[in-house]
């Protein structure tokens, strides 16, 4: 899909990598962030982060959407675009949180395996009253 990664961004140290990280900036204040991982030329994974709209947390970072090929699930991509995701918005001194869908049991499983834990907030999945089953939750690293 990208010709040439080197020309998006891919930090030299991540070449010698079967997984390269690109950050693809999305508006000029650098707010929002789409983190790409390819492997041997072809999107596998990404990760789209943002500064968070919660108002209950000091300095929100939102990891939006984060998804990587269901074929490559297991595999091990997933954490290192994880935690090069999470990491960004750290380091932007934003304090991460993220919401998944209340009944996505498989990825609830796997935020807490890595030490994220709902920490009571909820939301409807549309604003729009459109299926009021959808229900997200938000989690947060560390909390319980």
């Amino acid at each position: 899909m990208f010709s040439d990664a080197g020309q998006l961004g891919v930090r030299a140290a991540d070449k010698d990598k079967k997984v390269h990280f690109i950050p693809l900036g999305l508006v000029d204040d650098g707010r929002d962030t789409v983190w790409v991982s390819e492997r041997e030329g072809q999107v596998v994974g990404f990760a789209y982060t943002r500064r968070g709209l919660d108002i209950d947390i000091e300095r929100p970072g939102e990891l939006k959407l984060f998804y990587v090929n269901p074929l490559l699930r297991g595999s091990g991509l997933g954490l290192p675009l994880f935690e090069r995701a999470v990491g960004d918005l750290q380091d932007r001194g934003l304090r991460p949180y993220l919401y998944t869908f209340r009944d996505n049991v498989a990825a609830r499983s796997w935020y807490e395996k890595r030490r994220w834990f709902a920490d009571g907030a909820s939301a409807p999945w549309s604003d729009r009253g459109e299926y009021p089953e959808l229900v997200e939750v938000r989690y947060r690293p560390g909390t319980a």
